[in-house]
């Protein structure tokens, strides 16, 4: 299992400013950087694992620890939300708190036209008290989903003018056609084809993904 970022105290060096919009705007782009830990000092944390793409991983046919059918958390986002919005349905789901985003917003001056930036990310974490950590291997993303860890993912998302942005959302499940997520855009829960999230080998996920959880709780 190979760990790309803890939490977001250094997350600024591999961050591209932006943030998703509400299906008009930018988006927020993680490079594929290398393995870093941000709480012991930046040493490098991976570990050389085989690699098995998606297809593979599919054979094993272990059902998800959440089931597509569950009613996840989902609601519509405001403009430039998404990334708010993936980590609110999380947090819903696992801890059953209900994040205010319209305070939060607020309370970190993040303007709602501007897209989201490193200082929007790390302030929202700081004040929502939650970490990240930053996976890419698709291995180590089905681990967490056949744990019921869903875990926050980005991808194109295509516009109607043909462009495509970037979009985080909450992935919670999957079956043999593909990836559930709580879709905040449409304020709804649907399936992704795989092919909109893995690369083109199937050993890692197009962006990095996340997992979402309260600091100091040992997650």
């Amino acid at each position: 299992m190979k760990k790309i970022l803890i939490f977001t105290a250094a997350i600024a060096p591999f961050l591209l400013s932006g943030g998703c919009s509400n299906g008009e705007g930018g988006s927020l782009f993680l490079d594929r950087i290398a393995s870093f830990n941000a709480q012991e000092g930046g040493e490098i944390v991976a570990e050389e694992t085989e690699e098995r793409s998606y297809q593979e991983i599919l054979l094993d046919k272990i059902p998800p620890g959440i089931s597509p059918d569950e009613e996840f958390p989902v609601s519509e986002q405001f403009q430039n939300g998404c990334f708010a919005f993936g980590v609110k349905h999380i947090v819903t789901y696992k801890y059953g708190e209900d994040l205010d985003l319209n305070d939060i917003e607020k309370i970190i001056e993040k303007p709602r036209s501007d897209l989201w930036t490193a200082e929007h990310i790390r302030n929202f974490l700081a004040e929502t008290s939650l970490g990240l950590a930053w996976y890419e291997e698709s291995e180590t993303f089905f681990e967490f989903l056949r744990k019921g860890e869903p875990v926050l993912i980005q991808y194109w998302y295509p516009l109607r003018d043909g462009r495509q942005i970037g979009h985080f959302v909450a992935a919670y499940s999957y079956d043999d056609e593909g990836i559930w997520i709580s879709e905040s855009i449409a304020g709804k829960n649907t399936r992704l084809p795989f092919s909109d999230i893995f690369s083109s080998d199937g050993q890692i996920l197009e962006f990095p993904f996340a997992v979402v959880a309260e600091r100091g709780n040992g997650e």
